[in-house]
């Protein structure tokens, strides 16, 4: 169907907006929408004028007027831009750089949150380090993305405010097409025309660079004539290679990109979509590619990166244009050229074909997703029949697989030395492992490594609740945690490969839904004893008539030190689950002092004299049969000789950090307070969830020593200390934290700690820490807010209520944007609405230009807690 001319104007402007980058506003004019669309400026005139009526259209009154999609500014700024006038577009710009929610803008290269997450940090920290930003070296083949980095990396730091101001200006010279004789003039040249605005100058192939040039340049980094001026590098080759240590010195920092082969196969994938994307927009067409012709160039392996797929992609949509019979092209696998249908990957799955305009990661690994999420949540609850359940969600995972099936040579590759590695665990620990097992685990380390940067995210950003599971599951399933451990351990060994932690946990797992025997164990038994193979024969023989892989062992010649033996020990214990018990056996007396307080941290040790076949083998079966570690001794003597000590394991000090407003911000304290310390010391930061902390608190006091609790509200735990967060933001109550952690820094260290903790927990550098909002017009919103709330309750706040009050607003009205760790109605705030309707007129009207801002609405239970907080007895 035609659509209309306003329908068209429409159109452009979203879709100009949604790639406004608050630097270049060409696009936005009159005389730029009437000539891109080829309609009379008088027409364009009109029909903006009408959209701008109806609000569909913003626009900025100055000279030229600027006019923008409203509902795609909205969006994108995070910010109701309908609500403001601006007398020109400079005002719009620092408005919305000051308030609004800033697109990141390398969004638009593909891997920004992947695998170029960590180039892009490094770069724009290296260009934006203070004072005037260091210069660096981007290097990698051609055609991987080099100078479209480079060019983003300007674009941020004059966005965020770095080096770069508003006006900077961005140079370009390729070193292999200009002369190398005058490129040092015409960079001075250059300069001299920039003298009143910062310049960033990109120098690209700079493995080409000339004699003249190194010295030109060692003269300019020498003379520091101008701080204004910035210098990125791009070469294609690593600059160690030619760059002489005179000029090197100057650019102390170098990153590579990688190969297009080389990145996951996710981005590989939306690389490839992007390319027909823009085809189809320059052609004017919608297009469908077949799921083949995506999945043959994601596995293509070009010379010249991006710039070969590039010309593949030119050429197949070359043949499918010709034969196009509609406005919907669809590339077809016999598009491809013949080259490529010898890597052709032959499957027996149904094609299916992608939309360009509206691709996103295959559903499939949204599935896998969505099953690791289960995972982690089912061990994070307290479930009584958590195996069970697990069963169910296990089948899930078994059937997701076998209807992705593929003939991958390297999954096979894979799942042949697993199931080695797997099958020799298996017979020593004298486990059952369920048939599909190795099958699953190498499936599930192709998915992971194939979509890294999408699993990476969620890891990131689920990273306390797998540590949380992760945790659990190795305390309840100890043997079982052992096991996946040194399947772990072999798999590196072996495949040079990480098995992430989902995988670990779905291996724990596994093994014990198929092992119900192996839970009882929860001590790992050693034998160690004088000769080349006394402790390995015991061993061997009390496992295997045991039927169970209780003990391990370690032969030491006579010659060997207790400092050897000390150190094989540790070794084993440092792939052994960190909440197992420990019993060491030991053959001589010269050996009972094996075990010093290294081996006694969060776990108990018992140490056995004089041991022999007889012996082991009792005691290995109370191990086996879940005895405590105090029980291994009772009648020993009637059956033997033993000498025997029991050392009690010293618990971890820990500081826990809770927040009502989710883990999130808890980690976020715990990292602010992780760079406060002066040196590492032994002690555990640990964010905590706060809704479930008092019903987990009696199982971390069995596992830690708590020192303390903080966090933006107080879980009311009896006996142990609660410092609130705006007690440590007001310095109220830093002698008890330096009393607390006395035992580990000396008196100039915990000095050093008050002051690093004054810098990093001002009011300002928290609320920027723990929310993703901007802090300054948050805190002027709230700070006028909460003054006005005063005045209508005639109350004074005090110093330390008040900032515990910005505290919690200021994260009250993030997870409100956020939706999320949201405060739950219940019959008491039905009470509260009824008895209080006088405070809850107060809020809104104290709170209403907060909500307008934000586009939010303050629910009854957060006006409950902010009556609380307010009328709380100290």
């Amino acid at each position: 169907m035609n659509k209309t001319t306003k329908e068209l104007i429409s159109e452009y402007l979203a879709d100009q907006t949604k790639k406004f980058d608050l630097v270049h506003a060409d696009a936005f004019t009159t005389v730029a929408i009437s000539d891109a669309l080829h309609i009379s400026r008088t027409i364009t005139s009109q029909y903006l004028n009408e959209l701008c009526e109806s609000n569909e259209v913003f626009k900025v009154k100055s000279r030229p007027v600027y006019f923008f999609n409203t509902r795609c500014l909205n969006q994108r700024y995070g910010i109701n831009v309908e609500n403001y006038e601006f007398i020109d577009l400079e005002e719009m710009v620092e408005f919305l750089q000051d308030n609004g929610q800033l697109t990141d803008v390398f969004a638009e290269l593909i891997g920004h949150d992947g695998s170029l997450k960590r180039v892009i940090k490094r770069c724009t920290e290296a260009f934006n380090y203070p004072p005037n930003g260091l210069s660096f070296v981007i290097y990698g083949n051609e055609g991987t993305g080099k100078k479209s980095l480079a060019k983003l990396i300007c674009k941020h730091s004059i966005l965020s405010k770095g080096i770069l101001d508003k006006d900077a200006k961005i140079a370009e010279y390729d070193l292999s097409v200009v002369d190398p004789l005058s490129i040092h003039q015409q960079l001075q040249d250059c300069i001299n025309a920039n003298k009143q605005n910062s310049l960033c100058i990109i120098l690209s192939h700079f493995e080409k660079i000339s004699d003249s040039l190194t010295g030109y340049l060692i003269r300019f980094f020498e003379k520091k004539q101008n701080d204004r001026i910035h210098f990125i590098f791009l070469s294609n080759e690593r600059p160690d290679d030619y760059l002489p240590s005179s000029l090197g010195k100057y650019i102390p920092i170098a990153v590579k990109l990688k190969d297009f082969s080389e990145r996951p196969k996710e981005e590989r994938e939306g690389i490839i979509v992007e390319l027909f994307r823009k085809e189809a927009a320059s052609l004017h067409v919608h297009m469908l590619i077949c799921s083949n012709v995506l999945k043959t160039l994601s596995n293509f392996q070009p010379n010249q990166n991006v710039e070969e797929i590039f010309k593949k992609v030119k050429l197949i949509c070359a043949q499918a244009i010709s034969n196009q019979k509609s406005d919907t092209v669809t590339i077809h696998t016999y598009y491809l050229p013949e080259e490529m249908f010898e890597s052709l990957e032959i499957s027996s799955e149904n094609i299916s074909y992608i939309d360009c305009d509206t691709y996103t990661k295959s559903s499939k690994i949204s599935q896998f997703d969505e099953l690791f999420t289960s995972v982690i949540k089912l061990c994070v609850k307290k479930e009584s029949n958590l195996i069970e359940k697990y069963r169910s969600i296990y089948d899930l995972i078994v059937e997701t697989i076998m209807s992705t099936s593929r003939n991958e040579q390297t999954l096979k590759g894979t799942e042949a030395t697993l199931a080695l590695i797997v099958n020799q665990v298996a017979k020593k620990h004298f486990i059952n492992i369920p048939g599909n097992f190795t099958f699953v685990v190498a499936k599930l380390m192709y998915i992971y490594e194939e979509n890294e940067s999408m699993f990476k995210q969620r890891e990131d950003k689920e990273k306390v609740n797998i540590e949380a599971a992760l945790n659990k599951v190795k305390r309840m399933y100890v043997s079982e945690a052992m096991i996946a451990n040194e399947i772990k351990s072999l798999c590196m060994s072996n495949l040079e490969k990480e098995i992430p932690g989902i995988v670990q946990l779905i291996m724990i797992l596994t093994i014990a839904a198929y092992n119900v025997e192996l839970n009882k164990n929860k001590t790992f038994g050693v034998i160690i004893c004088h000769g080349y193979s006394t402790a390995s024969s015991m061993a061997a023989a009390v496992n295997s008539l045991i039927g169970s892989y209780i003990f391990d062992s370690i032969d030491m010649p006579v010659t060997t030190t207790m400092e050897e033996i000390r150190a094989t020990l540790r070794d084993k214990l440092s792939r052994v689950n960190a909440y197992a018990d420990l019993c060491i056996m030991v053959d001589m007396g010269s050996l009972e002092n094996i075990a010093d307080e290294e081996f006694t941290k969060n776990r108990n040790v018992a140490l056995i004299n004089n041991v022999t076949t007889k012996m082991a083998l009792d005691i290995g079966y109370k191990i086996k049969n879940g005895d405590p570690i105090d029980r291994y001794f009772i009648d020993a003597d009637k059956n033997y000789k033993v000498d025997y000590a029991i050392l009690k394991g010293k618990k971890k000090d820990v500081i826990l950090f809770t927040s009502e407003s989710g883990l999130q911000t808890s980690q976020r304290m715990a990292d602010l307070f992780a760079d406060s310390f002066p040196e590492e010391i032994p002690v555990d930061l640990r964010a905590v969830p706060f809704d479930s902390l008092i019903d987990d608190i009696n199982e971390l006091q069995q596992m830690y020593n708590i020192l303390f609790i903080t966090g933006t509200d107080n879980p009311l735990i009896s006996d142990v200390v609660f410092i609130p967060l705006e007690d440590i933001v007001t310095t109220t109550n830093l002698d008890l934290v330096s009393s607390k952690l006395n035992m580990y820094l000396d008196d100039n260290n915990l000095k050093q700690l008050i002051i690093n903790i004054r810098t990093n927990f001002s009011l300002m550098n928290v609320l920027n820490y723990l929310t993703i909002l901007n802090p300054k017009p948050l805190m002027d919103e709230t700070t006028i807010a909460v003054e006005d709330l005063q005045k209508r309750r005639h109350v004074e706040l005090e110093g330390r209520t008040l900032v515990g009050i910005y505290i919690h607003v200021c994260i009250l009205v993030e997870r409100l944007v956020t939706k999320t760790g949201m405060i739950r109605e219940d019959s008491a705030t039905e009470a509260f609405v009824k008895e209080h309707g006088d405070f809850i007129e107060d809020i809104k009207a104290s709170f209403g230009n907060i909500e307008k801002h934000y586009s939010i609405q303050i629910p009854d239970s957060e006006m409950k807690y902010i009556y609380s907080f307010i009328y709380r007895e100290d």
